[in-house]
């Protein structure tokens, strides 16, 4: 089925005239992006960490400011409602490699660290008056971090820990969505990961993938797995509905598909083009109008990489912020309200 139309189709099926109902629609968003530049006057790295907010009503960037590289992996998100960036970051004289949370304050220009319980992020979104982030302890666990108690709340710690249980790995982003505030949990279990063979590429089988909803309680909603094909990315169109590409070869090797997942019925629809044609890989994407326009994260058919808006009804890729030749580069972005 083309995407479009299946969209058309689940637009119409919509109360008062087709007009699509979103149960908590943003006032004001924007996306958050981490921009990584080279700059030698930054000690140890010679990396900035640049962090932009992108309009979505204007269609405007702006860069909201400038902070040096010393993390293992660059990585932010910025607070319009509290004029802050939260970023992850490393003391230069601290021993070991482990990355903190520290808050920004952007009319000071003054960063504070607000814990050191974990050791690096692979993710980090604004919700409210919390942190959603991907913490890296035994694995990729889901955690909000509470930023007014600076205490952490775990997935796996809530639950009981399940060694098994590993968010894949390059880690697919959470994913937060504004108007469902719910995003999704993409693990595999981490001995199959980390078997020697599908490694280093001598079993060509693919492995398990599962898809979980999840609110920002950490409680789980509805959970689907690919026992034959592997995710690549996955995005929230609607309450319930999924958009998700997968490969049926092991690291992204094999066949591209792409589907429309309903979690509620755990029916998948199979499209029959990728919902995004100009779009040669995306990495991330994000809708708050569930699915007619996509803000994308990866490479264009043109053979330039970064952030990009994607109209789907016109076929129309607009770039937002592109990588450069000097070294520039995009990070993570994410999608915030104020």
């Amino acid at each position: 089925m083309k995407f479009q139309a299946l969209m058309l189709a689940l637009w119409l099926l919509c109360p008062v005239s087709g007009i699509q109902v979103i149960p908590h629609a943003p006032q004001h968003p924007y996306l958050s992006i981490t921009y990584v530049t080279n700059d030698p006057e930054v000690p140890e790295t010679g990396k900035m960490m640049n962090f932009y907010t992108y309009d979505v009503g204007s269609n405007t960037l702006k860069k909201q400011a400038a902070i040096p590289y010393h993390s293992q992996y660059a990585l932010g998100a910025v607070d319009l409602k509290r004029n802050k960036v939260y970023y992850t970051n490393r003391e230069i004289n601290e021993i070991g490699n482990a990355d903190h949370i520290y808050e920004y304050d952007i009319a000071s220009k003054q960063s504070v660290c607000l814990e050191s319980e974990n050791r690096a992020y692979n993710d980090i979104a604004v919700v409210g008056d919390k942190l959603l982030v991907s913490a890296i302890r035994a694995g990729n666990n889901p955690a909000v971090f509470d930023l007014n108690t600076r205490q952490f709340t775990y997935l796996h710690e809530k639950k009981g820990y399940e060694e098994s249980r590993y968010a894949c790995s390059p880690p697919i982003p959470l994913g937060y969505n504004l108007n469902t505030q719910k995003f999704l949990y993409v693990y595999v279990e981490q001995e199959r990961l980390y078997d020697k063979q599908y490694r280093s590429g001598e079993n060509q089988s693919t492995i398990p993938y599962h898809i979980a909803l999840m609110d920002i309680n950490l409680e789980h909603q509805q959970t689907y797995t690919f026992y034959e094909e592997e995710v690549q990315y996955a995005t929230q169109i609607s309450e319930n509905q999924i958009l998700c590409q997968t490969t049926d070869g092991p690291h992204g090797t094999g066949n591209r598909k792409a589907y429309l997942l309903d979690m509620s019925t755990q029916q998948l629809t199979q499209l029959d083009a990728m919902p995004m044609p100009k779009m040669a890989s995306v990495m991330d994407c994000i809708t708050i109008d569930n699915g007619k326009t996509f803000y994308v994260a990866g490479v264009s058919t043109d053979g330039t990489s970064g952030v990009f808006r994607y109209d789907t009804a016109q076929d129309l890729v607009e770039p937002i912020l592109l990588d450069d030749a000097q070294g520039g580069h995009f990070v993570n972005f994410t999608m915030s309200a104020y």
